[in-house]
């Protein structure tokens, strides 16, 4: 069961493939309330796919780790990746649609929204830490994802902002106690010449790659030679998945592995820290520079169309909530009363 060379680049691969959703949504945001690229939908789409790029790295980052030291049959070894991304996909689905039911509609606004809260976190965690222990690593992020995709389908626009304002601000303590954890594990003394260079060589040979590609799958979808080159640009910056994956490896092999498992663990890590620290600056000065040079800005009626058709979604969308959920329509109905109660 020794963990060959092939082993751990398999995680590599879903290392380094993973794009910083921390580096890349609060940059294409801004472009797009500037303008950038909204006729065509560019930001939206880099967004988008990024999104689904880090739930595949996610997945397919802990089918591997399960697969390398499962001690499983290999029956259930060929089954443990679609078991793990049915389980996840499935599992992640209830817990979202039990969100839209507890808590109580007919609570105060200030104790869903704190709820809500409350029961992302312990379903998030509960679906982590749980399918760590039972050994079907993967399915505890993707499940976390689809539980959060799932939940936001039925709340109202007002609710989901709130309860993301809360996330970002528990988030804002939480990651840089993240890249503090991670950048704490790795030892200076491994990090020779010859090591960081190797490194470098991969990531620059799978970064290359990856531009290449990116470029190229874009065709056919309207976007000029510039708008390929920022997508192909947009898609560079590596940060927070990394953070959150890279010492997996290396912890799974202290508890289960041999020594030289353990080597190749923290092998895995000390490059996850290195695509951090190169690829998360370069990129997202890449899209501040490149953005309003390679990409269209509407002008001010173009963008007021945009944002009114964004308000006529948002109206459509409420009086779609409000006629599936009359609990909904009974709490606004009593809003004055409960204004003037100090509520």
């Amino acid at each position: 069961r020794s963990l060959s060379l092939c082993r751990p680049m398999s995680l590599l691969r879903f290392v380094i493939a993973a794009v910083s959703p921390a580096v890349v949504v609060p940059q294409l945001l801004h472009l797009q309330d500037n303008g950038y690229g909204v006729e065509k939908g560019v930001p939206t789409l880099v967004i988008a796919s990024a999104s689904f790029d880090d739930v595949l790295a996610i997945s397919g980052f802990g089918i591997a780790l399960g697969l390398i030291f499962s001690k499983s049959s290999l029956a259930l070894n060929i089954a443990r990746g679609p078991l793990e991304l049915v389980g996840g996909i499935g599992g992640g689905a209830i817990a979202g649609v039990v969100s839209w039911f507890l808590p109580s509609y007919e609570k105060k606004k200030s104790h869903l929204h704190r709820n809500r809260v409350a029961f992302l976190l312990f379903a998030g965690l509960t679906a982590v830490f749980g399918t760590r222990r039972v050994h079907f690593t993967g399915a505890g992020a993707l499940g976390v994802l689809t539980m959060a995709f799932v939940a936001g389908r039925k709340w109202l626009p007002e609710d989901k902002k709130t309860v993301a304002r809360t996330m970002a601000l528990l988030w804002h303590f939480a990651q840089p106690m993240l890249f503090g954890l991670i950048g704490a594990e790795i030892e200076s003394s491994s990090l020779t010449e010859s090591y960081v260079g190797k490194a470098i060589g991969v990531l620059a040979l799978g970064m290359s790659v990856r531009v290449t590609v990116s470029f190229f799958s874009v065709l056919g979808y309207g976007l000029n030679l510039r708008e390929r080159i920022f997508v192909a640009l947009a898609w560079l910056p590596k940060a927070t998945v990394q953070a959150a994956v890279g010492s997996i490896a290396w912890d799974t092999a202290k508890q289960e592995g041999t020594k030289e498992e353990e080597r190749l663990g923290l092998m895995v890590l000390t490059i996850a820290v290195l695509v951090i620290v190169i690829t998360a600056p370069i990129g997202s000065l890449a899209i501040f520079f490149s953005g309003p040079r390679l990409l269209k800005k509407a002008n001010s009626m173009q963008l007021d169309e945009e944002v009114s058709l964004a308000a006529s979604n948002n109206r459509d969308r409420n009086q779609h909530t409000d006629s599936a959920m009359p609990a909904e329509n009974n709490l606004n109905s009593n809003a004055p009363q409960m204004l003037e109660s100090g509520v």
